[in-house]
């Protein structure tokens, strides 16, 4: 097989890779959005959500679930976790296999002398506005409310429970969800960081 042959090939499984991790990441999106809007509901509907989760254990499962409020809250408190850290991984990996694609495009297109942009400057071309609205929304207004659910049911938890191994743990895990949400945005806006930064020493 000719290095154009390979070359290509590796092209083609690298776009179908990344479809796939953007599918795997909008299913993760949803789980990261039904597991903060369960715990969210606790602060107002707590004695109905936990109804409502013992009736869908049952109906799923067959499974009578007996488990104090603070156990439930601690479970998704460490599922939250989990899913934001599969979510922020799945993100991150897909941002930097585009920058791999952008490459192997430059490549292909040496090789066979053929302008190949599909996924790069073909892409990133007359960028319509409702996709720019869209990026902002992924990447800047949901980790921000995020940010903010987390801080404020963490707060509200304070307040309302007794010092508890519970409270405690909550605590940990709410404290690494807003790390690793910092983290993905310092990540995702590194560049724009820098030229603000570059601006102020400037001026």
């Amino acid at each position: 097989m000719e290095r154009k042959e390979i070359l290509y090939d590796h092209y083609k499984e690298t776009c179908k890779l990344c479809r796939n991790n953007e599918k795997e990441r909008n299913k993760l999106f949803i789980i990261l959005c039904i597991l903060i809007t369960v715990l969210f509901l606790f602060i107002v509907e707590e004695a109905n959500v936990v109804g409502m989760l013992y009736v869908w254990i049952k109906e799923k499962y067959d499974y009578d679930l007996v488990l104090s409020v603070e156990t439930i809250q601690s479970l998704i408190w460490i599922l939250l976790l989990y899913f934001t850290i599969r979510y922020y991984q799945q993100c991150i990996g897909i941002e930097r296999l585009y920058l791999y694609i952008h490459d192997i495009e430059e490549r292909l297109s040496k090789e066979l002398n053929i302008e190949i942009i599909r996924e790069s400057k073909n892409y990133l071309q007359k960028y319509p506005w409702v996709l720019e609205f869209i990026w902002i929304i992924y990447t800047i207004l949901f980790p921000s409310l995020y940010l903010f659910l987390i801080l404020f049911k963490i707060g509200v938890e304070i307040h309302r429970s007794l010092w508890s191994w519970n409270l405690y743990m909550h605590i940990i895990l709410g404290v690494c969800d807003i790390v690793l949400t910092v983290l993905y945005l310092l990540f995702l806006h590194k560049e724009s960081i820098k030229k603000l930064l570059c601006r102020r020493n400037c001026i």
